[in-house]
C-alpha cells in the first residue's frame, strides 16, 4: 500500500517595495505578482469606466517633467506623482492648469481632488505651488481664483 503524499506548504510570495505601487495582490501558489498603479486605484475609487470620468483616453504616461505619472479620461485626468500620490482634475480647472503648463507651471502637481467649496457655489483643486483655482457652480463659466 502507498503512502499518501503530503501537499507541499505554501511559501509567502514576494513582496514590493516600489513607492509607485500602492496595492500588490500576490499569489504565492503561482508566484505572480499583480501591481496596481496608484492612478488605476483611484479610478477604480471614482467609478473606473462607469464613473463620471469615463473610459481611457491614453495608457498611463511619463509626465513632460520626468518625474510624474498621468492618464487621461474622457472626462478628465489623474495625476500621480511621488510626494503628492494621485488626484483628479476635471473641467475649467484642468483647462485652466494645461494652458499653465501641467506640472511644469507654478501650479505643479495637484495634491487634491476637484473639491466643492464649503459654500457650494463653486469647485477647487489644491496644487503644490500652494495655489487653490476654482470655478463657479458646474456649467459655463470662467475659471476664477488664481
Amino acid at each position: 500500500m502507498a503512502k499518501a503524499r503530503k501537499a507541499p506548504k505554501e511559501k509567502p510570495g514576494p513582496t514590493l517595495t516600489n513607492p509607485a505601487i500602492s496595492t500588490t495582490v500576490s499569489s504565492a501558489a503561482a508566484n505572480t505578482i499583480l501591481q496596481i498603479h496608484p492612478i488605476t486605484v483611484k479610478y477604480w475609487s471614482l467609478g473606473g469606466a462607469s464613473g463620471w470620468l469615463g473610459t481611457n483616453t491614453t495608457g498611463i504616461l511619463t509626465c513632460p517633467d520626468g518625474a510624474g505619472k498621468y492618464q487621461h479620461y474622457v472626462n478628465g485626468s489623474i495625476y500621480w506623482h511621488q510626494a503628492t500620490g494621485a488626484h483628479e482634475v476635471h473641467g475649467l480647472i484642468r483647462a485652466r492648469w494645461s494652458s499653465m503648463g501641467w506640472e511644469r507651471s507654478l501650479l505643479g502637481y495637484p495634491i487634491t481632488d476637484e473639491t466643492q467649496t464649503p459654500d457650494g457655489v463653486g469647485r477647487y483643486n489644491h496644487f503644490q505651488g500652494a495655489v487653490s483655482i476654482g470655478t463657479p457652480a458646474p456649467g459655463p463659466g470662467k475659471c476664477m481664483g488664481l
